[in-house]
């Protein structure tokens, strides 16, 4: 099934990241292509966009983040 939706994607001209805010699938390398840059997450609601926003920002494997680079509170927070 990824494969197919990786050729899809593909022949569209996307280079597809596959990733999973429950296993950490990807993450380190979605936040690796989005370094450094301004990125916009869209889609339907209730498909996992402040979620995966905040294991973003909460992962500390990345090289060079620091508990000063998370400067705001997580996506939905109201502290």
């Amino acid at each position: 099934m990824l494969f197919t939706w990786k050729s899809k994607l593909r022949s569209w001209g996307y280079e597809p990241i596959f990733c999973s805010v429950e296993s950490k699938h990807g993450i380190d390398t979605l936040q690796f292509n989005l370094r450094e840059q301004t990125s916009v997450i869209v889609g339907p609601s209730g498909v996992g966009k402040s979620s995966l926003i905040n294991a973003l920002r909460n992962n500390k494997q990345f090289v060079g983040v620091s508990e000063q680079d998370n400067w705001y509170y997580p996506v939905g927070s109201t502290s």
